[in-house]
């Protein structure tokens, strides 16, 4: 089993991490009480098997389609699932799973679904991940539903999804040598110092500048929006876009 994990994480580009994908419908009860008019035993009874159709056979399709190599279902059955994958293609099971299951709804607001992703060495013993990882999941339902807990944060799929294209154009950046690899961990701490939740602390803005400036190319700032985006991100999904970033970039 260890042997197993070992070889899921060396498949991870960057960090050598598993990644461990929780993901579940919110609150089915009450979709299934408001959220279906009529609301008959044989509508019900549709909507129902329609879901299990989606766990029970479409999650293994999807997870064939990203890497039918690296990706490995524990459980995928009624309304939730648990997987393992090297990290960053559990990152992309995450969103496309979500993806294809709001497409599935035909982007029904009573039917949506919540994720708690976590990262950890393959030694790391499988009952504590477990553990940590529906926390996560609890996390996400916790602040509304319709969310992904990862990175240590928790943010709405749609910011998750902007967070993970930020950060794999960082992380580019990096190895492209366009940017040191030092200014993810600063974007990190910029983030982490002047966004609170009540507002942001608005020195970060002459702090990027000025960062930003002295050492980066004025090219690498305009071809990634840099001002711009970390304006519009900073808060949870900057600190997601640098994490990925960093993890990304690991060697």
């Amino acid at each position: 089993c260890i042997r197993d994990s070992e070889e899921i994480a060396r498949k991870s580009e960057g960090a050598e991490l598993m990644g461990v994908l929780k993901m579940d419908l919110d609150r089915l009860g009450a979709a299934f009480a408001v959220g279906i008019d009529p609301p008959t035993i044989s509508r019900i009874s549709t909507v129902s098997t329609r879901i299990r159709l989606f766990f029970n056979g479409w999650v293994e399709r999807i997870c064939r389609r990203l890497r039918p190599d690296a990706i490995y279902i524990l459980y995928s059955g009624g309304d939730d699932l648990l997987l393992i994958a090297p990290w960053d293609v559990a990152v992309e099971t995450a969103m496309e799973i979500r993806s294809d299951f709001a497409r599935y709804c035909s982007d029904n607001p009573n039917l949506t679904i919540s994720a708690g992703l976590i990262f950890v060495k393959p030694t790391f013993p499988v009952q504590r991940f477990a553990e940590l990882v529906d926390a996560a999941l609890k996390r996400a339902k916790s602040e509304g539903g319709n969310r992904i807990a990862a990175f240590n944060r928790t943010a709405r799929w749609d910011e998750f999804g902007e967070a993970v294209r930020f950060g794999k154009e960082l992380a580019e950046a990096v190895g492209s040598g366009e940017m040191p690899r030092t200014f993810l961990h600063f974007l990190l701490r910029l983030s982490k110092t002047h966004a609170a939740p009540e507002g942001c602390d608005l020195r970060w803005i002459p702090r990027l500048r000025y960062a930003a400036i002295r050492r980066l190319d004025p090219k690498t700032i305009n071809s990634l929006r840099l001002f711009e985006r970390v304006g519009a991100m900073i808060g949870p999904p900057l600190e997601i876009a640098a994490s990925y970033a960093i993890l990304k970039t690991r060697r």
